[in-house]
């Protein structure tokens, strides 16, 4: 559905792997998502709840979720640039079920830093509305 409560569509990386110092960028109107032989495009223009979750249990190696650069996705810290640090073997979650946070072509992008000196991994659920 796509009402109150209600979803119709999911976007899911598991095991997502970021260098240290780099960026993992995510453009929720333009999302490539892999499936069973092959892969198909999700163009959000709601999302209802984000779950991202540091996959490392080594202490120091933090993820850091955030909006910053052009057209960015900062509805989830209060219009604001967020940089909140997902410490390892935890999770940054952020839901709006009834009204969920507008993605259009200004407010659409939202990244993953690895603010660690590893490889970061990492599990990004997004769930809401396309079309």
């Amino acid at each position: 559905g796509i009402g109150s409560l209600q979803i119709n569509s999911v976007y899911n990386v598991q095991a997502g792997q970021i260098e240290p110092s780099v960026s993992y960028s995510i453009d929720f109107n333009n999302l490539s998502q892999r499936i069973v032989g092959g892969s198909m495009s999700i163009s959000f223009k709601n999302i209802k709840s984000i779950c991202i979750t540091n996959l490392s249990t080594v202490t120091g190696e933090d993820l850091s979720v955030r909006a910053t650069g052009s057209n960015v996705f900062d509805t989830p810290f209060n219009s604001h640039s967020g940089n909140i640090l997902i410490k390892p073997s935890a999770s940054y979650v952020y839901s709006d079920p009834y009204t969920g946070a507008t993605v259009d072509g200004s407010n659409k992008n939202f990244q993953i830093y690895n603010a660690g000196t590893g490889t970061g991994t990492f599990t990004l659920v997004a769930v809401g509305v396309t079309g």
